[in-house]
């Protein structure tokens, strides 16, 4: 008998134990359940409507540009040579053409202004072709017909101006980018990267 009484304690203990967990999660319950009211669906709505497209502004200066610009260029497969850097105050173009049988340097020197939508348009300014005066529409003729230029460049030589799609220029399809600023003397170039949704 005695050992059944040493038990029932330790029953009684369990049990009672069992019996406050159970009313405290009871209170918990009906607390959570009476002080928290429905959640409305406006709490998981964001506040502003969502833009489709995120904008990045990109600075950058003249030797990182060239650097990149050389590098593009090495990628493409062109048949003629062909040079394109940021100078102190203008875009220089330098490239060589065989004309005779001798190989002829060509250097010419844009002004970039960039457009509103993100393009850039590069007016000729001085144009040599070795020894030669050639006038700056025959020069940028010889350019458009013998270098291979991407297809986002377009030479008008009617007009003496390269136009530099940058807005074309297909990276990634959900990637876009537009120049917003070309100040080569300050050395101050900025770009801007929209990333699509």
């Amino acid at each position: 008998m005695e050992r059944s009484k040493n038990k029932f304690p330790f029953k009684l203990a369990f049990l009672t134990l069992l019996a406050i967990n159970i009313i405290v999660l009871i209170i918990a319950f009906v607390f959570v359940m009476r002080f928290t009211g429905p959640i409305d669906e406006e709490h998981l709505s964001q506040a502003a409507p969502v833009d489709s497209e995120a904008a990045f502004t990109i600075e950058t200066s003249k030797s990182k540009l060239n650097g990149l610009i050389a590098r593009e260029i090495e990628k493409q497969d062109a048949g003629v040579p062909y040079v394109v850097e940021l100078g102190d105050e203008l875009i220089e173009f330098r490239s060589e053409f065989s004309i005779l049988g001798q190989r002829v340097p060509l250097e010419m020197h844009f002004e970039p202004q960039v457009r509103e939508n993100g393009d850039v348009l590069l007016l000729a300014d001085h144009i040599s072709v070795g020894i030669l005066q050639l006038p700056q529409d025959r020069a940028m003729q010889l350019i458009k017909e013998y270098a291979d230029l991407p297809e986002w460049v377009d030479i008008y030589p009617a007009d003496r101006l390269a136009h530099i799609k940058v807005t074309e220029i297909d990276v990634d399809p959900k990637i876009d980018f537009r120049a917003k600023a070309i100040n080569l003397p300050e050395d101050e170039i900025t770009f801007e990267m929209i990333v699509n949704n």
